[in-house]
C-alpha cells in the first residue's frame, strides 16, 4: 500500500554553494530559480531564471521542471519539463550545483553526527582516480561477481548497503565500516549499514567528516596518518591508521558513501583496497540507479492507476453536461486533473417549485477519494428527498463522514436549495467558498456568508442555513478550487478576480462554463491542469 504523502517537507542542502534549507509547507507553490522574483533564489549560471516549481496537490508535494536549460534531476533522473513528479523523504534533488536531501521534519529517524577532523593536520587525504586499473586476486574477483549478483537482487537501498559493506570488508582487510547517507550541510548522516566497533552509536559515529567532504567531489579518497599529535577527541586519538571513502553517485549527486577504516593494532589493509572499493562502489551506483528509477516508475504507475479508478467513478456519478428542470437549467464543464480526481457535482429536481444542486471537492486522490465522493453524493441525494434544509442535511453528512471515514478524509461542499415561489436560495458553504452570483443587470459578485468547517473535520459541527434572493434571470456559478488555484508557469494562481473578469459579457449558463474553462487553460498554458476542474452555472429561467 503506498505511503501517505506529507504536507511538510524540508530540503537540506548537502552539496553546492552555501544556502539555506528549503521548507515546503502548505499552501505553496514555491518557485525556484535564478531570478529575484522566485521564492527560493539560487544564483548560478546553470540555474535558469525560472527553473523549477514545488506544488502541493491533495497533500502531496510535487516538483515541476519549468523548462530549465540545464534540467532538474530527481534521484539522478532528469525530470521531463512541465510534468509533476511526487517527492518523498530520502530523495535527492539537484538544481545546477546544488543537491538537496529531502527529509520529513517530523521524522524520529536519527541524524548522526560525524567526527569533525577538518583541523587535524596529522592526516593526509589522497584522491584515488576511478580510472586506475589494478589486477585483483581471484578471490576478490569472486567477491565482486557475488556482490554484483546480490546487488541486482536487493529490494531496497539498505539491503544493497549491507551487501556492499560485507563485500568491501571481506576484500580489503578493514576492521570496520559503514554506508551512510548525508542528510545535512553540517555533516549529519543517516546510517544505512554498519559493522565493527564504534559504528552503532545513535548520536555520533567515528567517521571522518573531512573524508566525507573530500569524497563529495565524486572521487574515492584515502586517509593516511602522518603523525600522532594530540588532537583531543579527533580522529587521530581513535588510532586510525588508514581509511577509505567511496562516494556512490547518482548522475552528479552523491547518494551515499561507503566508508572503511582500520585502527591501532588491526591488520594491515590490502594494497588494492582502493581499487577494490572502486569496483564495489560502481556496482552500488548502478544498483541504486536501478532502484531509484524503478521507484519513480512504480510511483507514476500507481498514481495513474488510482487516478483512472477515481475518474471512472466520477464519470458514473456526475450528471450530464447540461440539463433543466422546471424553473432552472444548468451547464457543466469538467476537466480531469493530472494527479487529483475528487470533485463531485449533482443537480436534483425535488418538485416543480424546488430544486437542489451541490458541488464538493474531496481531499486526497485515487480510490479512497472516489469512495468518499460516492458516499457523499448518495447521502446528499437521499437527504434531499426527506429534508429541504441544507444546514440539517450537511450536519448529518458531517457526522457520517467523521465517524466512518479515515482521519485524513474530508471534503469542501457547497449545497444550495432553490425556491421558485420565494425567488430565494437557501445554502450551506462548508469550507468551499468558490461561487459567484450574477443578478440581472449586475456584474458577477462573490457572496459574503458565515460558512462552516470542511465536512468531516470536527464531530458535532452544526451547519447553519443561510439565504439570499435569486430573482428570475439570475445565474449562480460555482466551481472547484481547481479553477482558482491553477497556477501559470510563474506560479501565479488564476484567482477570483480573473474569474469575475472572464465572465464579463457572458449571458447564459453555457457561456459561463465555456468561458471560464477556456480562460483557465490559457492561464495555465497547457490543457493538462494540475487539479480537477469542475464549473457549473445554474440559471433561474422563470
Amino acid at each position: 500500500m503506498p505511503e501517505q504523502p506529507l504536507e511538510n517537507l524540508r530540503l537540506e542542502p548537502i552539496a553546492g554553494p552555501a544556502t539555506d534549507p528549503i521548507d515546503l509547507s502548505p499552501p505553496g507553490p514555491r518557485r525556484v530559480g535564478r531570478g529575484s522574483e522566485n521564492d527560493v533564489q539560487l544564483v548560478y549560471a546553470t540555474v535558469s531564471r525560472e527553473h523549477a516549481l514545488f506544488v502541493l496537490q491533495a497533500g502531496q508535494w510535487m516538483v515541476v521542471d519549468r523548462q530549465s536549460r540545464h534540467g532538474s534531476f530527481l534521484n539522478g533522473v532528469q525530470l521531463p519539463a512541465g510534468e509533476p513528479t511526487p517527492l518523498a523523504p530520502g530523495d535527492l534533488i539537484r538544481f545546477g550545483p546544488w543537491t538537496f536531501r529531502i527529509r520529513d521534519p517530523r521524522s524520529v529517524a536519527p541524524a548522526i553526527a560525524t567526527t569533525n577532523d577538518f583541523h587535524s593536520s596529522g592526516h593526509r587525504i589522497e584522491t584515488i582516480q576511478r580510472a586506475t586499473h589494478h589486477e585483483f586476486a581471484q578471490h576478490r574477483l569472486d567477491l565482486i561477481l557475488e556482490c554484483a549478483a546480490s546487488a541486482n537482487a536487493a529490494a531496497s537501498v539498505p539491503d544493497l548497503a549491507r551487501v556492499m559493506l560485507d563485500t568491501a570488508l571481506q576484500g580489503t582487510g578493514f576492521g570496520r565500516g559503514a554506508v551512510v547517507r548525508q542528510v545535512s550541510a553540517s555533516g549529519e548522516v543517516e546510517m544505512l549499514a554498519h559493522a565493527g566497533p564504534g559504528m552503532d552509536n545513535e548520536l555520533q559515529v567515528d567517521i571522518s567528516r573531512s573524508l566525507l567532504a573530500a569524497a563529495s567531489a565524486g572521487e574515492i579518497v584515502r586517509l593516511t596518518s602522518e603523525a600522532r599529535p594530540d588532537f583531543g577527541q579527533s580522529i587521530v586519538d581513535l588510532g586510525i591508521h588508514s581509511a577509505i571513502c567511496a562516494p556512490l553517485m547518482l548522475e552528479r549527486s552523491v547518494e551515499a558513501y561507503l566508508y572503511l577504516d582500520a585502527r591501532r593494532g588491526e591488520r594491515a589493509v590490502a594494497e588494492e583496497a582502493a581499487a577494490f572499493c572502486a569496483a564495489i562502489a560502481r556496482i552500488g551506483e548502478m544498483a541504486i540507479g536501478n532502484l531509484r528509477r524503478g521507484q519513480l516508475e512504480r510511483q507514476r504507475r500507481e498514481m495513474e492507476r488510482e487516478m483512472q479508478a477515481a475518474r471512472e467513478v466520477q464519470d458514473v456519478i456526475m450528471p450530464a453536461d447540461a440539463g433543466s428542470g422546471s424553473f432552472l437549467r444548468y451547464a457543466l464543464a469538467r476537466r480531469p486533473g493530472r494527479f487529483v480526481a475528487g470533485d463531485l457535482f449533482d443537480f436534483v429536481l425535488l418538485d416543480d417549485d424546488t430544486a437542489a444542486a451541490f458541488l464538493g471537492d474531496v481531499a486526497g486522490k485515487g480510490i479512497s477519494a472516489a469512495l468518499l465522493m460516492t458516499i457523499a453524493q448518495t447521502y446528499l441525494r437521499c437527504g434531499l428527498r426527506v429534508d429541504r434544509d441544507p444546514g440539517a442535511i450537511v450536519t448529518d453528512l458531517n457526522q457520517h463522514v467523521f465517524r466512518y471515514s479515515a482521519a485524513n478524509r474530508f471534503l469542501s461542499l457547497w449545497l444550495g436549495v432553490f425556491d421558485r415561489e420565494k425567488h430565494e436560495l437557501s445554502f450551506v458553504d462548508a469550507g468551499h467558498g468558490h461561487w459567484l452570483v450574477v443578478r440581472p443587470g449586475e456584474k458577477p459578485a462573490p457572496i459574503r456568508c458565515a460558512g462552516g468547517l470542511l465536512v468531516g473535520v470536527q464531530e458535532g459541527q452544526q451547519y447553519q442555513t443561510e439565504r439570499i434572493s435569486l430573482p428570475p434571470g439570475s445565474r449562480l456559478v460555482v466551481f472547484s478550487d481547481g479553477l482558482i488555484e491553477q497556477h501559470d508557469r510563474l506560479g501565479v494562481q488564476f484567482g477570483v478576480a480573473r474569474a469575475i473578469d472572464s465572465l464579463a459579457g457572458s449571458t447564459s449558463a453555457e457561456t459561463d462554463v465555456r468561458t471560464l474553462a477556456q480562460a483557465v487553460v490559457r492561464h495555465a498554458g497547457t490543457d493538462a491542469l494540475g487539479d480537477d476542474l469542475t464549473i457549473a452555472s445554474i440559471e433561474v429561467v422563470a
